[in-house]
């Protein structure tokens, strides 16, 4: 009478959850033996790998060469992770000053596309953009993408044309000047650019030389238009 085989060891085991991309886990088992069952010993199998796995609790066992089975050693494969919703984000546009814009991603992720998932970076932020469409996307920590979300950069606006204007320059009775700016703008300036107004007229101008010019709603500003006003007639002597 030969002495009762001894049951093997609960099994050890390695296990990979599912991701985004791949719904489904897997299970090796890694103690040797001779046949490996992941559902309580209902089935047997001498691949120590069960891949193909749903989300859930499985029961593996292994046996021997004398057919004694293991105790049971419980794996839980986990739910397949959500993929993060698309991304909210602000932007800012060139300007006449800053020819480029940029994008920030509001929303919290582990990573940050700006071209549809091509390339990835950890900072929420994209500067030095040119004027076009840009595709972005989040990832979360599970590696799980987001849906797209495109985002427009403005063009540069376009900067006015040098102002035209009238002038009137002072007469014997009125010995200042006055300039209006007949270009329409947002604002206009009679110092070149020094100080801005939102009236298009300058009052009360001495004699001399004045360099105007005008800014539309995006802040670009013209070149500038040089206007003299002349200096006030002389009076003619006392008569004789």
């Amino acid at each position: 009478i030969t002495t009762v085989p001894n049951a093997p060891s609960a099994p050890t085991y390695t296990q990979v959850n599912p991701t985004c991309s791949t719904p489904t886990g897997n299970i090796t088992i890694t103690s040797s033996a001779s046949e490996y069952s992941f559902d309580n010993g209902t089935t047997w199998q001498t691949s120590n790998t069960k891949s193909g796995l749903a989300p859930g609790s499985y029961q593996i066992k292994a046996k021997n060469a004398s057919g004694c089975e293991s105790t049971a050693t419980v794996v839980t494969i986990a739910t397949v992770p959500n993929a993060p919703a698309a991304p909210t984000y602000t932007q800012v546009n060139p300007t006449c000053s800053t020819p480029m814009g940029n994008i920030t991603i509001t929303s919290s992720a582990s990573e940050y596309s700006f071209d549809n998932g091509a390339t990835w970076q950890t900072s929420n932020t994209k500067a030095g953009l040119a004027s076009g469409n840009y595709t972005i996307k989040i990832k979360n920590a599970s590696g799980c993408e987001s849906t797209a979300t495109v985002v427009t950069i403005a063009t540069v606006p376009n900067a006015p044309a040098a102002p035209t204007y009238t002038q009137v320059n002072p007469t014997c009775s009125t010995p200042m000047g006055n300039i209006t700016i007949t270009s329409s703008a947002s604002e206009y300036s009679f110092d070149n650019g020094a100080t801005w107004q939102t009236s298009n007229t300058k009052a009360g101008l001495v004699a001399g030389s004045y360099q105007i010019k005008v800014k539309n709603t995006s802040g670009c500003e013209s070149t500038a238009t040089m206007v003299t006003i002349a200096a006030a007639p002389n009076a003619p002597s006392a008569p004789t």
